[in-house]
């Protein structure tokens, strides 16, 4: 099946835009691999845009958003990829890892408890 000269050229547009062309022709490195820094923002566009695709509305993409602002769950280093949670540690909440046992499990402990104590 063949393109048309419009797709081709809208193609083309996007790969500039994202840097996903070939900049380097002895290694065939990319541009955004190449120069990483400077496509942050398109490799953001583009999350957005699959997460978007997923079928989720405004208000979820928002509220996600906040939720990863809150937790620090975002790319604050685009070269290295490093997250603002793990960059500050110490200003995000951090997660509990504690073991806890399910709702039925505690009432069945209660309920042994109360039968063994004669209660």
């Amino acid at each position: 099946m063949s393109k048309s000269r419009a797709e081709v050229k809208a193609e083309l547009a996007e790969a500039i835009r994202t840097g996903d062309i070939v900049a380097d022709g002895q290694t065939g490195a990319k541009a955004n691999e190449l120069f990483p820094a400077q496509y942050a923002q398109a490799r953001a566009d583009k999350a957005v845009t699959a997460t978007a695709a997923v079928g989720k509305t405004r208000a979820e993409v928002r509220a996600e958003v906040a939720e990863a602002i809150r937790t620090g769950d975002y790319v604050i280093d685009g070269q290295t990829g490093v997250k603002a949670n793990e960059l500050f540690s110490g200003q995000y909440a951090q997660p509990v890892l504690a073991d806890s046992k399910a709702r039925g499990d505690v009432r069945a402990e209660r309920v042994e408890s109360r039968s063994s104590n004669g209660g």
